[in-house]
């Protein structure tokens, strides 16, 4: 039986206040020994940024690209007896990136591992958190995507990293009061 996602934000009141950097802290210490999954905003240079603040702090994140084969990375991680071993993917805020992420997550979920599913720039995802019918016809892709997510529950935690989050405020979801982070001004 499968267990509710626990869904938290990682909110500030305004933008480069310094969410990449406390999620990356995040993974360091609470988790540590998790799988991570990390769809950050989709530009080639916010990746690059993503990539390098991981790197600074000591943390292998692998980019998942577009043409990336699930398939191939989960079997050649079973062949050498890895698939239980903890490793971190990213991949661009578009529905193939996502998918990727979603693809290696599933490979993982029936070992029982535990799986964090991070959304940089949530926002953009528009009224996922609506609780609308996944099947609306009249949503962008993008959004029915990321309602399948907690439909799924795919992912133990769901992570949401944004500096727009009060449309947040208003959604049919719980979100973790423990696990919330706001990070405010210091004016």
């Amino acid at each position: 039986m499968n267990k509710k996602s626990k869904l938290y934000g990682i909110f500030s009141e305004s933008p480069q206040m310094g969410k990449t950097t406390t999620h990356i802290n995040l993974l360091k210490s609470t988790y540590a020994d998790w799988h991570v999954f990390t769809s950050i905003f989709d530009r080639t240079v916010v990746a690059e940024d993503y990539k390098s603040k991981c790197i600074d702090a000591g943390i292998n994140m692998q980019q998942l690209s577009a043409d990336t084969n699930i398939k191939t990375i989960l079997k050649e991680r079973w062949n050498r007896g890895m698939i239980d071993q903890f490793y971190r993917y990213f991949a661009l805020g578009n529905i193939k990136g996502i998918q990727n992420l979603i693809g290696v997550a599933y490979g993982l979920k029936e070992y029982g591992s535990p799986r964090l599913l991070s959304i940089d720039e949530a926002d953009i995802f528009g009224d996922f958190l609506e609780g609308t019918p996944v099947d609306d016809e009249g949503k962008p892709k993008r959004d029915t995507l990321m309602r399948e997510i907690m439909a799924e529950e795919t992912f133990d935690h769901i992570q949401l990293i944004t500096a727009s989050w009060e449309d947040f405020l208003h959604s049919g979801y719980e979100f973790d009061p423990e696990l919330n982070i706001y990070i405010q001004n210091d004016d």
